[in-house]
């Protein structure tokens, strides 16, 4: 996942990313170095879409996990239209994919690699957008063993962490997405407070660039434990996460064991890569 990318950047042309290795340390080393090969599958609906995914696919792939296929989809994709993709799959006996799509596009691989009986992937890949009970709901057996990778604690970790219960307690149908909703109010709130507390608690002082002020100050956010702490100021998140994976139709923690923390792949320093994510499109 990316921890950060250079900035201003004008939204073209190549731009600087970093890149945890955390998730891909723990695959290689309960896989093996150089067991995973696999296809990508890229949204391709709009620039912003594939600009998100390019940096991710191309760490994966000079970390050590080469494309066998790369391929672009719709978000109005349909199951039929992952048959090349899921033959693609087993033409390459691939051991790895990953769907950067949201949910439904997992999903819809998923099943129509089922029906093409893949049988070789040993990692099947995905974040934050699949951390959703409709993944579960609508894929069912054919999304098991799913990896599920994310930047804040897992709702299955309640009572383990206070922000995070009550974060739950507030939002009775939570997923992925709404979680960082909330983290984003939190970095708001605390912004709001310290711009209040350097001006003597006037209100008034609550103005946009007061704001923009104290949130380039922040460098140690971690809304209260429920997030790794980063570095809103400077623009770079961590590389600490939480690895889950669907067993028998539930989210299960995977790594860490432990509820209320995070694998920080010992501190190691993220990938940099300088792409043109538009030109690394090749689906």
């Amino acid at each position: 996942m990316p921890t950060g990318s250079s900035c201003p950047y004008s939204g073209t042309g190549p731009r600087t990313f970093h890149v945890g290795y955390t998730t891909y340390d723990y695959y290689f080393s309960k896989f093996g170095a150089s067991a995973l090969h696999g296809v990508f599958t890229i949204p391709k609906d709009v620039a912003s879409t594939i600009a998100a995914s390019m940096p991710i696919f191309r760490a994966e792939n000079r970390m050590g996990i080469p494309s066998d296929a790369e391929f672009g989809k719709s978000g109005t994709a349909i199951q039929t239209d992952y048959t090349e993709v899921a033959a693609a799959i087993k033409a390459h006996k691939s051991t790895y994919a990953r769907n950067g799509l949201d949910y439904k596009g997992t999903v819809l691989e998923r099943k129509e690699a089922q029906v093409q009986g893949v049988n070789t992937v040993k990692v099947w890949d995905c974040s934050v957008q699949c951390y959703d009970k409709r993944l579960i709901q609508e894929g069912g057996n054919a999304v098991e063993g799913q990896y599920v990778w994310l930047n804040f604690l897992p709702f299955e970790d309640k009572g383990s962490n206070a922000e995070l219960d009550a974060f739950l307690k507030y939002d009775k149908g939570a997923d992925g997405f709404g979680a960082q909703a909330w983290i984003a109010g939190e970095i708001f709130a605390r912004a709001v407070n310290d711009t209040m507390k350097a001006n003597n608690n006037d209100p008034n002082s609550i103005t946009r660039p007061n704001l923009l002020t104290a949130i380039r100050a922040m460098h140690d956010f971690d809304a209260n434990g429920m997030v790794p702490k980063i570095d809103v100021g400077r623009r770079v998140g961590s590389t600490c996460l939480v690895g889950m994976q669907v067993q028998n139709g539930k989210f299960v923690r995977v790594d860490p064991l432990k509820p209320g923390t995070f694998d920080c792949d010992n501190n190691k320093p993220a990938m940099t890569l300088t792409i043109d994510p538009a030109k690394e499109y090749h689906g």
